[in-house]
């Protein structure tokens, strides 16, 4: 199964088995959670499905090793993952393994110049670096412009050190004038 296929399953098809298996481990083994919290629209849509599967006794170990192997994604300077890569490194993963081929079997080509390219990935390739070169681009406009900000703060304090500076300077002139003027006069 190609992965474009896998995934519009995922996303299709397997919804309405997901939800009768959902409702079925609720019915057989409750457990306490605000319903609220993890229902309501936003970035906790799906929260109730993974924890409903970490505590199956059939999906549990699965959600876990998944889980697990994001160690190897998230590091101590990456510590934090949009939910959108996860979801994409999951569909690769499970078609990888639904399929029984690494990741190196299947995207090895024998003759780089002239072996044909998969169309769906070079075409996914192309728009999810649309995407993040958008997404940076977005990024780095608020970044100039703390940056400008953060400049101008940056002036201000320096002008005022100078204006300190030069007022310390002008006090230490009057007082050698004033030094001055009491030598002459004895």
């Amino acid at each position: 199964m190609e992965r474009t296929t896998c995934a519009y399953k995922l996303k299709e098809g397997v919804a309405e088995v997901v939800h009768k298996r959902l409702v079925h481990e609720l019915k057989e083994k409750p457990f306490s959670i605000n319903l609220d919290e993890c229902t309501t629209k936003g970035s906790n849509q799906r929260i109730l499905s993974i924890l409903v599967s970490f505590f199956s006794d059939t999906l549990g170990p699965r959600v876990e090793q998944s889980f697990s192997m994001m160690n190897d994604t998230i590091t101590a300077k990456t510590n934090r993952i949009h939910a959108s890569t996860f979801a994409a490194i999951q569909t690769v993963k499970y078609d990888l393994l639904a399929t029984r081929e690494t990741s190196v079997q299947r995207y090895h080509r024998e003759n780089k110049l002239k072996s044909p390219v998969d169309v769906s990935m070079a075409y996914h390739v192309r728009t999810a670096y649309s995407r993040f070169k958008k997404k940076n681009a977005t990024s780095e406009r608020k970044n100039t412009k703390n940056t400008k900000e953060n400049i101008h703060k940056l002036a201000q304090k320096v002008k005022e050190r100078i204006r300190i500076q030069q007022a310390s300077v002008r006090k230490q002139n009057r007082l050698k004038v004033i030094q001055q003027k009491r030598q002459q006069k004895l």
